[in-house]
């Protein structure tokens, strides 16, 4: 009998996979950039806790670069307690505390660490070096603390290649620019396919500039920039706290976004050429200086939005085109629309948030947001039609009413700076429930809740922290219950 041969790419795919290894820092290598050198294509450079004055590169590498496993079988140490910090360069020119600028792909990872820079002031003027550099290169930077770096806390550019940007489940904190982007700043972006930005489920807040706070996107061809379920809040800009553009012909889609309580415009489109296209959907965009400020551009959909308590809703300059399609503009400062006019199914009414402290942009039953969203969107989950801002209305939670489905769960505060409470109410005899608490990853950051379930409505807390007992980082997170045959989700905002 012949033994068939295996293809030659298959054989050597094959070969990487089995040499794949682990690289200790500092155990093995005494330094991150070391152990770096040292890893192969598809090696884990696995860190210590502890502070690293380094400035590191990937060099192209297909590695991973993550934070030591906590004592906990399957989990990692707080990224608080693995630092990367810039703030001692062997050469001048290169302050970024990390960089990709050899054309790394999405298997180029960075997880788990606190980037900054040591002594870092919060205020324009003062530049220390940026966060991570991504030049030419299609990185992924995943569940990290980006605090404290100026002028960037991630600066990208293409540089005329064809990339892709991967910002996930960090926490963009107190970077400081004096032009533009303290949180992050996409420029340059003109590759000839257009080049794209997926910033997804993180957390930003007190970051400054003078145009776009949180992120500036400027001189951007032909790109596209995605933004969803980020928190964006307190962030300071003369333009643009939460999100500001100019100068290029990117598309922007800006969906599920918590806008709140920023010190200057939530959204500032400013592209002079112009050539912005703007789809702003499903966004809770209240309490600050501005709602939206469209400018100068090519096209804007403004559809299934919250946008109240601002000092001003939406204001329209010179865009070509305006689309507002069921929003509730409401309690602007008496301007809830400027140069414009409310479109089909716009409304004006409190939309009955939570409210509390802290303050919980939710809404309660009875709110005029409700089942009002474009009949032609996507369904919430619960099967309903779609409502308006960053969090729907779960009318499947309600503990004491029928259940539509097997299990119930509701969830209270939401958005949260401590814990939560949690009550459920199974339709249906489960003999083991489990209730489990994710990253925005899919990884298990706890358990709730393990064995067989009593009678009738449960009510549980999570505290907010991991299996290990620490905090976790503020971000978007998914608590699921799970019986034999039956499962509810829901997801849940930490501001803190």
């Amino acid at each position: 009998m012949k033994t068939a041969l295996l293809p030659i790419a298959l054989l050597m795919a094959c070969c990487v996979a089995a040499a794949a290894t682990i690289v200790h820092v500092p155990s093995e290598f005494a330094t991150i950039q070391s152990g770096m050198d040292a890893a192969a294509d598809g090696d884990t450079v696995l860190v210590a806790p502890g502070v690293y004055y380094e400035n590191i590169r990937f060099r192209g590498k297909r590695i991973l670069v993550t934070a030591e496993g906590s004592t906990v079988p399957g989990e990692r140490a707080p990224r608080e307690e693995v630092v990367i910090d810039g703030s001692s360069p062997a050469n001048p020119d290169s302050t970024a505390a990390v960089y990709f600028v050899d054309g790394e792909g999405a298997d180029s990872i960075l997880e788990g660490f606190t980037i900054t820079h040591e002594a870092f002031a919060v205020g324009y003027g003062r530049t220390n070096g940026t966060g991570i550099v991504c030049d030419r290169a299609s990185p992924t930077i995943r569940n990290n603390l980006i605090v404290g770096n100026s002028p960037h806390g991630i600066r990208y550019r293409d540089e005329g290649e064809a990339k892709t940007l991967y910002v996930t489940g960090n926490e963009i904190r107190w970077n400081a620019s004096p032009l533009a982007g303290g949180g992050i700043l996409i420029e340059e972006s003109i590759g000839p396919g257009g080049s794209n930005a997926t910033i997804e489920g993180n957390v930003f807040v007190g970051n400054t500039a003078h145009c776009g706070g949180a992120l500036a996107v400027r001189y951007g061809w032909s790109n596209r920039v995605s933004l969803s379920d980020n928190v964006v809040r307190s962030n300071t800009a003369t333009w643009g706290a939460g999100m500001w553009a100019e100068k290029g012909t990117t598309d922007f889609i800006v969906e599920r976004n918590l806008f709140v309580e920023n010190n200057g415009a939530a959204i500032s489109i400013s592209d002079y050429d112009p050539g912005t296209n703007l789809l702003l959907t499903n966004n809770t965009i209240a309490a600050n200086t501005d709602g939206v400020l469209l400018e100068f551009g090519n096209e804007a959909v403004i559809r299934n939005n919250i946008i109240v308590g601002n000092g001003s809703g939406i204001t329209r300059g010179s865009f070509l085109a305006l689309s507002s399609r069921y929003n509730d503009v409401w309690d602007n400062d008496g301007c809830d629309y400027v140069g414009c006019k409310p479109g089909e199914g716009d409304i004006s009414e409190d939309p009955l948030f939570e409210g509390g402290a802290p303050f919980d942009y939710h809404l309660t039953l009875g709110s005029p947001c409700i089942d009002a969203g474009d009949p032609m969107s996507p369904q919430d989950p619960d099967g309903t039609r779609a409502d308006m801002g960053a969090f729907y209305y779960d009318q499947g939670a309600g503990i004491d009413d029928a259940a539509p489905g097997p299990i119930s769960l509701l969830i209270w505060p939401n958005p949260t700076e401590g814990g939560v409470a949690l009550a459920l109410c199974l339709a249906a005899d489960e003999p083991q429930l489990t209730v489990s608490v994710y990253d925005v990853l899919g990884r298990l950051v706890g358990r709730i809740f393990d064995g067989p379930p009593p009678a009738g409505r449960i009510e549980l807390t999570w505290d907010g922290r991991d299996r290990d007992g620490h905090k976790v980082a503020a971000g978007v997170y998914f608590i699921v219950a799970s019986g034999c045959a039956a499962e509810a989700r829901s997801r849940i905002v930490r501001l803190d």
